[in-house]
């Protein structure tokens, strides 16, 4: 019988520790549009805040109307930038198990003419970003033939330990059409995605149209997976690097992705040389690369 008791003391101690933590979680889903639609109350796409609030630092924390660990943030429609502006900077971190999710719904993009950048982690770790059914991020008006011939990076996630990019379409940093002569853009500023970190998993995607498309710098960085993405028209497809001088990267898995057609990115003077995979490390720099698995590429 006593036994019996203090099992359930600690059930009902356990219930009040829980209670408690719930109660000063943050928000589990927030939904945001272009603008404040509907009853601007961020509880459903037709309700949803302005995109504006995820750059808020007020709305980020522990707080019952806050984003923070647990969080997923919905993306409703097409959200429109500036040329040469930036998109959606996250302002914390999520914990292990209970990552900030950023989702796009069904038909969800983020377009501007170009970007500086559309999606930044700023050193935050614990995110996944997940394009859901088709979202995409783009550039709709940078390259040979377009209005803009500007660098751009789609997504910077440096830094960023424990990071998931999944399912998402990054397309159109910079359209360049074959033969062009005309030294306007370093392809190596064209980005889709810019990354490092421990534990980091970019799987799923499609990305096409960039110079050198996603660049890996390196740190003191182990167990990264890059896997089951489609690369396409590009001069680089992915580019491993030292991201200082003393970088030393180990156990990183390159698989299963298909990287395919680069004939869009011969130039004349640009020094454009076409890299599927194109990794490096610095011996004058003492920087090293170590334990590099790449299998089942196509």
């Amino acid at each position: 019988m006593i036994h019996s008791k203090g099992l359930r003391l600690a059930v009902l101690l356990n219930g009040v520790m829980l209670g408690s933590s719930v109660a000063g979680a943050s928000i589990s889903n927030v939904y945001l549009a272009q603008s404040g639609v509907g009853a601007n109350s961020g509880t459903s796409c037709p309700n949803a805040y302005a995109s504006t609030f995820f750059n808020d630092a007020a709305n980020w924390g522990n707080g019952a109307l806050q984003i923070g660990p647990g969080t997923t943030v919905h993306l409703c429609g097409t959200i429109t930038g500036l040329p040469g502006g930036s998109g959606l900077g996250f302002r914390g971190s999520g914990t292990a198990g209970n990552p900030i999710t950023l989702l796009f719904e069904t038909g969800a993009q983020l377009n501007a003419p170009y970007w500086e950048w559309a999606i930044r982690t700023n050193n935050n770790s614990y995110i996944t970003i997940n394009g859901g059914a088709n979202g995409i991020v783009q550039n709709t008006d940078n390259g040979t033939l377009l209005k803009y011939k500007q660098p751009s990076t789609l997504v910077v996630a440096s830094n960023c330990n424990k990071c998931i990019i999944e399912n998402l379409s990054l397309a159109n940093s910079y359209i360049h059409y074959a033969g062009d002569s005309n030294a306007v853009i370093d392809q190596t500023l064209v980005r889709a995605l810019q990354y490092s970190g421990s534990g980091v998993l970019i799987t799923n995607n499609s990305i096409h149209d960039c110079g050198w498309c996603v660049e890996n710098f390196y740190g003191n960085d182990t167990n990264s997976e890059f896997s089951h993405n489609n690369l396409y028209n590009f001069d680089h497809a992915l580019a491993v690097a030292p991201g200082a001088s003393t970088a030393a990267a180990s156990y990183l898995m390159i698989h299963d992705n298909q990287i395919h057609d680069s004939a869009n990115w011969d130039c004349t003077n640009l020094g454009c040389h076409h890299d599927g995979l194109h990794f490096f490390a610095a011996v004058a720099d003492s920087t090293t690369l170590g334990n590099l698995y790449v299998y089942n590429n196509y």
